[in-house]
């Protein structure tokens, strides 16, 4: 974004506040306009349609403040405008380094959530069973792990297709209809 300054010092200079209102709101917003057009502060005639409320009558007041100084019939130069405001210059540089700083961002943040997906992928491999393996899980406090509790994989072993949990023939049949729903048989086939 680029702003234009209104430096403190024109608030004590002679030629800015010697300025009528109109004049006054007639030279910032020919500024401002001058610096969000990247001019240099150069404004032609035709330019001044453009600058929000300007009033014709203030372009000679603004030449007599040395504020402005005539180019030719049709164009006039702020005259600190270089002293006090970014040039064309130093704003595409700006919005250049800012495009530039954007698109590294940009591309760094991408690395990272693909650095982070396979961070994830490889956790998750490493700890998930693999294909034909049991769950083991975590022992519970004050109960050891024992054969009886490892789900043993063959054609009667359903799994549950949310949890990966397994469960027997058995447990199958035991549980109801609604728990059924969520199992599937380990060999593919619909019960």
């Amino acid at each position: 974004m680029a702003d234009a300054r209104f430096p403190d010092r024109w608030l004590m200079d002679r030629r800015v506040m010697a300025l009528p209102a109109e004049g006054f709101r007639d030279f910032v917003t020919s500024l401002t306009w001058a610096v969000s057009n990247m001019t240099d502060g150069k404004i032609t005639r035709a330019d001044l349609m453009f600058v929000p409320g300007f009033n014709q009558t203030s372009i000679r007041t603004l030449v007599i403040s040395d504020l402005w100084e005539e180019l030719d019939d049709n164009s006039w130069q702020i005259i600190d405008f270089a002293k006090t405001q970014s040039s064309k210059a130093e704003l595409e540089a700006y919005f250049s380094r800012k495009a530039n700083d954007r698109d590294r961002k940009a591309r760094q943040r991408a690395r990272e959530r693909a650095q982070e997906s396979r961070d994830m992928s490889r956790d998750m491999s490493a700890e998930s069973p693999r294909q034909g393996e049991a769950r083991q899980g975590k022992d519970r406090q004050g109960r050891k792990r024992d054969a009886d509790n490892v789900v043993p994989l063959h054609a009667n072993t359903y799994v549950n297709a949310e949890t990966g949990e397994q469960i027997s023939q058995e447990q199958y049949d035991k549980a109801w209809p609604e728990e059924q729903e969520q199992y599937q048989p380990m060999d593919g086939s619909a019960s």
